[in-house]
């Protein structure tokens, strides 16, 4: 299935209940530079908002005219999955970028995003490119607060090149390889960010999923924007909850790693790997639990190691009730799986996800 797409990018912003963020998000545009010759169009989805969010982005924009033409859509299903999905098929262009509520592109980012896709290798079937996060706090952050990335910010890589996951913020995405893949029956199972909920993991599915189908996921360290943290997001408890509610996702990418390994609806991959992770993490803690009996500490070393106790104990606990994830997805993803090949174009057949 071939699919004809204008060349240029399409800007994503999914937004719910965004009005105090995007003029941040919206300054920032306005500062883009645009390479000569590329098409460029911002497309703004309103995700069950209840704070007239798209109102009040359409004022703003009035007033502050943007330098390419502006789409407004909406998606009533909350999630920004649902939202992401609306607006990846609406996109005019051949390549989606994945510009968050919060977060600030630098001026020279569709420029270093054309070098890039310029400088890829041309026999990797890349469908997707991320950059770096730099945080912009609000308030003078805690020293943990930097060390312990969250939230999509921070290097990805070492260095520029082939990775297995990106976060979504900042992320290019080629539309083609997306609607392969949609065309193969890819549905999102997590809804990823949810209103106040900070369920999370829709971006690393997508990861996921394109790696079984054969294609790539590339970093470049040079494509960075600036990612807008509140003073609400900086405290202990706010860290804790978020680790909470978005470990649970992490079942949802041993599904996809157990596929390649699929010979039935057998859950037997799933909870082998499932019981290989519980062993990191059970040493993990062991090894954590002795630092804390070390008599030298850093500042911040102590809110460190309690978060990263606490994520431990999180993944230990949400594996320990897989059962749900195994019952209700397993049997669905499975099927997927083995229907793929009939989908998918020649130059992308599915491969080994490990």
């Amino acid at each position: 299935m071939e699919f004809a797409l204008i060349p240029g990018i399409s800007i994503l912003m999914c937004c719910h209940n965004s009005r105090q963020r995007l003029p941040f998000s919206l300054q920032h545009l306005q500062a883009l530079h645009i390479p000569n010759g590329m098409h460029v169009e911002l497309l703004v989805v309103d995700n069950a908002s209840t704070d007239d969010t798209l109102s009040f982005a359409r004022e703003y924009i009035q007033k502050h005219p943007l330098p390419f033409p502006v789409h407004y859509l909406q998606e009533p299903q909350l999630g920004l999955s649902f939202a992401r999905l609306t607006g990846i098929l609406a996109a005019r262009y051949e390549f989606v970028l994945f510009c968050d509520d919060d977060n600030g592109l630098y001026p020279d980012y569709l420029e270093k995003a054309l070098q890039c896709l310029h400088q890829l290798p041309e026999h990797e079937a890349i469908a997707m490119i991320g950059g770096q996060g730099i945080a912009v706090f609000e308030t003078p952050p805690p020293v943990w607060a930097r060390q312990f990335h969250l939230f999509g910010c921070g290097p990805q890589a070492q260095r520029s090149g082939p990775v297995r996951q990106l976060y979504g913020a900042g992320s290019l995405l080629w539309k083609k390889a997306f609607l392969h893949l949609h065309a193969a029956g890819f549905r999102w199972l997590l809804t990823d960010r949810q209103g106040e909920r900070l369920t999370s993991g829709g971006d690393f599915e997508l990861c996921a999923a394109l790696q079984i189908c054969g294609y790539r996921l590339w970093y470049a360290e040079n494509l960075r924007f600036a990612h807008f943290l509140t003073a609400t997001r900086l405290s202990l408890p706010y860290y804790q909850r978020f680790i909470r509610e978005a470990s649970v996702s992490e079942n949802f990418f041993l599904l996809y790693h157990a596929l390649p390994h699929a010979r039935s609806h057998s859950r037997w991959p799933v909870r082998w790997l499932a019981l290989r992770e519980a062993g990191y993490h059970v040493w993990r803690l062991f090894t954590l639990l002795l630092k804390t009996f070390s008599m030298h500490t850093r500042p911040g070393s102590r809110e460190l190691r309690r978060l990263r106790i606490f994520y431990h104990s999180s993944r230990l606990h949400h594996l320990m009730h897989i059962k749900r994830e195994l019952h209700n997805s397993w049997p669905l993803l499975v099927d997927w799986y083995r229907n793929l090949n009939n989908h998918l174009p020649q130059t992308s057949q599915k491969q080994r996800f490990v």
